[in-house]
């Protein structure tokens, strides 16, 4: 419900109120759009919408880019990621080493650790070399034109 809407202007909460009503058609064009492997093309479009971050606002190096997609196709996105999530830890094809986007994982539990992996190192007598790199301008970057 806390959602902004897509480009096709469909609040969640109107969704929502009309649930009942709307689940039958919905669930038709879902499963044709899986059966088929294509997704319809009012949902491949989106609204570019900067959200500020820090400093001066009238920098545009302090936005970064959010895409506002259809609520329809958020919907639809789901139980595919619940799905590839599950398949992904069944694999154990996600590192440990992992922190970002994962469940009860954050950039907070991977200083932690790595808090935790420097100290007993440095209790048992290692000498301890940190390179912090910060990719913010590469990855929150918005285009200025």
């Amino acid at each position: 419900m806390d959602k902004a809407p897509g480009p096709d202007g469909l609040h969640p909460l109107l969704l929502r109120s009309c649930a009942v009503a709307i689940a039958e058609p919905l669930s038709l064009i879902y499963n044709r759009s899986f059966a088929a492997g294509l997704v319809p093309s009012d949902w491949k479009i989106a609204d570019i919408v900067p959200i500020f971050k820090k400093g001066a606002k009238d920098d545009p190096t302090n936005y970064r880019p959010v895409l506002l997609t259809s609520v329809q196709c958020k919907v639809m996105e789901s139980p595919i990621k619940d799905s590839l999530k599950t398949f992904l830890d069944k694999k154990e094809a996600i590192s440990n080493y992992q922190h970002g986007f994962t469940d009860g994982r954050s950039c907070l539990t991977n200083l932690l650790e790595s808090l935790e992996s420097w100290t007993q190192a440095l209790d048992e007598g290692f000498d301890i070399d940190i390179l912090y790199l910060d990719y913010r301008k590469a990855f929150d970057s918005v285009p200025h034109k």
